[in-house]
């Protein structure tokens, strides 16, 4: 079954084909609620921070070299994190 609490219960990710700049990130949530969206690189350094309430965020990382990064969403407490590829 799905969680009790509030906010996201699940995220899709959606990266870029042709360099991975461009993500979309669509929330399954029940009410969408304040989530805070990181990217670091590979040495903890955050590179790109935002907060939405939106259930669909779209952002590009245009600026970063091609590498590995992190990318957290925390919302309600809860933390999700995935790596992701610029290249």
């Amino acid at each position: 079954g799905l969680p009790e609490s509030e906010g996201f219960y699940d995220i899709r990710i959606f990266q870029g084909l042709t360099s991975g700049r461009r993500i979309r990130l669509d929330f399954i949530s029940d009410s969408p609620s304040e989530t805070s969206i990181c990217v670091y690189d590979i040495r903890g350094i955050q590179r790109f921070r935002t907060i939405t309430d939106d259930n669909t965020f779209e952002f590009s990382l245009d600026g970063l070299l091609p590498g590995i990064y992190i990318l957290t969403v925390v919302s309600d407490g809860k933390e999700w994190v995935k790596k992701i590829m610029i290249y």
